[in-house]
């Protein structure tokens, strides 16, 4: 082997060398793409199902507030109907105190009559029996008997 022929198939290993080095770095070059390719789907899953879990917390909330506030408002008629329910008693009791306030004065006033009704009689039967009973007076007895 003379130094041409190993100069030659020292560049053709040199050519193969660097065509497989070619290769290999296509290769690298495809499978970092491929990879880069894969890890760019995943983070784009993972920011969709971020996306979609903060979307079902935000959806989960927003129920939660508005069970809240519907129970809230639930509460609050409650207590308004409650309060109505208090002012109507309220009302009537006043007006039945009114009433036997009214009843009792017009009793009062009855009571007060029967009492003035019940004096003038007693004081009639008095004059009455006063007037039968009485003693004749004591001058007109005198001059009845007069001593002859």
């Amino acid at each position: 082997m003379d130094l041409e022929e190993i100069k030659k198939q020292l560049q053709a290993h040199t050519q193969q060398l660097e065509k497989e080095t070619q290769e290999a770095q296509e290769k690298a070059l495809e499978e970092t793409a491929k990879a880069s390719k894969t890890e760019e789907q995943r983070r784009a899953k993972e920011r969709k199902e971020q996306e979609e879990a903060n979307e079902r917390a935000e959806k989960k909330l927003a129920d939660k507030k508005e069970a809240e506030a519907a129970k809230l408002r639930e509460e609050a008629e409650k207590r308004r109907n409650i309060e109505q329910e208090a002012d109507r008693k309220q009302e009537a009791l006043a007006k039945a105190v009114l009433a036997k306030e009214e009843l009792d004065r017009q009793t009062a006033e009855v009571e007060h009559a029967a009492d003035i009704a019940a004096r003038q009689l007693e004081d009639a039967k008095r004059r009455v029996l006063v007037t039968e009973t009485a003693p004749e007076h004591p001058l007109k007895i005198f001059l009845q008997h007069v001593p002859e």
